[in-house]
């Protein structure tokens, strides 16, 4: 199985140029954990940190796309002053300028909103259809005895949820952690991320 997914998304970034398909949110927070836990990086893989990630990710998919109503997109915000007082010039630069390659103004916003109220569910559907329950990824993670949270990789206390939160402005990829802070979720989603 794994050698098939791998060859489907070498042909998906081969068609396509890019690797939008197979390197979202998930690859997003593991790239914050290796750029910013310094020395309290506890040594884990790329690999055992995007597993901690789909999960959490799983979970947020799974609110997002169940839940009984569509988000209410509302236009970007920016953090550029908390950017630059927890990352640094150089970094929060790099953030800001991918973040505003994908961010939402009011027009698009409303556009979406539009498009969600209009159908929700026909868009929804097709998701859901493909989407795994979030306790059957857990089972699966449980059973092949992976991490299953920031903690448990060896994280200090509130870095993974940073990681959750602040992941999305690394790369201009429009994930779920950005339909989610755009519409005003992933704060509250991201303080109960251990």
């Amino acid at each position: 199985m794994l050698t098939r997914i791998s060859a489907i998304m070498g042909l998906g970034t081969s068609f396509t140029g890019t690797t939008h398909c197979g390197s979202m949110a998930e690859h997003m927070i593991s790239h914050y954990i290796d750029m910013f836990a310094g020395e309290a990086h506890p040594r884990t893989s790329h690999g055992e940190q995007v597993g901690v990630a789909t999960l959490s990710l799983s979970k947020l998919q799974n609110r997002l796309l169940n839940a009984d109503h569509p988000p209410v997109m509302r236009p970007t915000v920016i953090p550029e002053a908390e950017l630059h007082a927890k990352f640094g010039a150089d970094y929060a630069n790099m953030m800001i300028e991918q973040t505003r390659l994908k961010a939402l103004d009011q027009r698009e916003a409303d556009r979406l909103n539009q498009l969600f109220a209009d159908d929700w569910d026909g868009f929804a559907d097709q998701l859901r259809a493909v989407m795994l329950p979030y306790e059957r990824v857990k089972s699966a993670m449980e059973a092949a005895h992976c991490q299953l949270t920031g903690e448990e990789l060896g994280l200090p206390e509130g870095f993974y949820s940073d990681a959750v939160r602040y992941a999305r402005f690394i790369r201009e990829r429009f994930s779920a952690l950005d339909l989610a802070d755009d519409s005003g979720q992933l704060e509250s989603y991201a303080q109960s991320c251990v």
